[in-house]
């Protein structure tokens, strides 16, 4: 490990890098441009931000398939630099459908999302990798996120009424006998529950309101295997679910379909409408419909104290953020006329002014793939990369030999790289893990 940590070393520590994460401390400008990269170039970027930067990163990705490839590289390279941070780094994934398909997001990633949101809220994420979709969601408070888990150690004062409701609302499932992820189960003042990221479930004993055990035990054959300080009961759901969240949203359906029908002269709805049962309990895709009845006011950037935000390829980004606010418009066209009414995409999304105004004043950082022509490292050194006004450019090896290096930028430009920095290649692109720095570099 430690061999790995100084071929790191010359990367982080290099005065070309130092003054790209300095730039990011300066006045809101147009964001630093850092070229010529391969997925696994941005990851380890990445992890060289996080390390300085010492601030929390959202890197804006495609999808949730970018997202986690990303989020599995990063988080090796940052355990390298620090042993203990890769924990550090997560994903907030977008939902698998939209509000108009009629159907719930696939259970793993609620349980994702809401994990990832307690854990943001508790100030454990570094870098936190998400999809353009997911960073178009509208979102609730810090504090609201922070109270989806439960931390229980023993000797705490804790109603059992209130527990059983706690673990209803974030997604759990009553099953008797206890045996999978999301199940709970109640025998006088014994509470069997299975966490999500927990090896084994966990037997809770009261006696009256005060926890006197907690022990871990086999689904398979419910025998308690041994006893345990404290336990983490994580969410399974962002959306929490009771009886009256379900009550208001009939009243705020009901209203919203009376003013349909009157903006179209239609005949109103009845007072009980027959639809109104159907909504009184989980549906599928209710979890769209929570904006309607609980103030979103918040972005995903709000919710990180003085965020530093990483494009991954920002005009791709820009190009897709338009795409899916598009998109999400024409779907709910499709099923306007449905009653009761669906979210409008503004409800339950950002319009791209909202984001871009959220962006206002966030310190950004672009990470991109760039062409390299007739770039020509020194042999004793390998293939190196360059930094060229505040771009960090990657050649692919195999460049011939010549006493200046050429780089290719965007709008054709041809410039003269000064301050070489790291790099040894693959078959096409440079290995960071093998970067060593340039003796020949300031």
């Amino acid at each position: 490990m430690a061999d790995l940590h100084s071929l790191l070393q010359p990367l982080l520590e290099h005065a070309s890098v130092r003054a790209a994460i300095a730039a990011l401390f300066e006045p809101p400008a147009p964001p630093l441009a850092i070229s010529g990269l391969t997925p696994t170039a941005k990851a380890l970027v990445v992890a060289a931000l996080a390390q300085w930067m010492k601030r929390p990163m959202v890197v804006l990705t495609q999808d949730n398939e970018a997202a986690q490839n990303y989020r599995q590289t990063t988080a090796t390279f940052l355990e390298w630099m620090k042993p203990g941070a890769g924990s550090s780094v997560q994903i907030l994934p977008a939902m698998d459908c939209s509000p108009y398909e009629g159907r719930s997001p696939h259970a793993e990633i609620q349980e994702q999302r809401a994990v990832t949101l307690w854990s943001l809220a508790r100030g454990g994420v570094r870098v936190l990798f998400a999809p353009v979709a997911a960073a178009l969601g509208r979102f609730r408070e810090s504090a609201f996120y922070s109270s989806l888990a439960l931390e229980l150690k023993v000797g705490d004062e804790l109603n059992l009424g209130d527990l059983v409701e706690h673990l209803r609302s974030v997604g759990y499932e009553p099953a008797e006998p206890v045996a999978a992820v999301g199940q709970y189960s109640v025998r006088g003042g014994i509470v069997d529950v299975f966490p999500p990221e927990a090896e084994w479930p966990f037997r809770l004993e009261f006696f009256g309101d005060q926890l006197e055990s907690v022990r871990e035990f086999d689904p398979s054959s419910q025998r308690s295997r041994k006893p345990v300080p404290q336990t983490l009961l994580l969410p399974l759901s962002e959306a929490q679910r009771s009886p009256k969240f379900f009550e208001r949203l009939v009243r705020v359906l009901t209203l919203r379909a009376r003013e349909h029908a009157q903006s179209r002269g239609s005949r109103l709805p009845e007072r009980e409408p027959e639809w109104a049962a159907e909504h009184s309990n989980t549906f599928p895709g209710w979890e769209f419909f929570v904006p309607l009845v609980e103030p979103h006011a918040h972005t995903l950037f709000s919710l990180l104290e003085n965020p530093v935000l990483v494009w991954d390829e920002l005009l791709d980004r820009r190009a897709q953020i338009s795409r899916t606010i598009e998109s999400l418009t024409a779907s709910f066209e499709e099923i306007r006329d449905i009653v009761p009414p669906r979210p409008e995409p503004r409800e339950a999304y950002l319009t791209e002014a909202e984001l871009l105004q959220a962006l206002e004043g966030v310190a950004q950082i672009s990470l991109k793939e760039l062409g390299v022509e007739n770039l020509a490292p020194p042999a004793e050194t390998g293939s190196q990369a360059v930094v060229i006004d505040g771009d960090l450019y990657f050649p692919p090896e195999g460049a011939e030999s010549s006493d200046e290096w050429r780089v290719t930028s965007d709008d054709g430009a041809v410039h003269s790289p000064d301050h070489p920095i790291t790099g040894s290649a693959d078959s096409s692109h440079p290995s960071p893990i093998n970067a060593k720095l340039n003796p020949h570099s300031s």
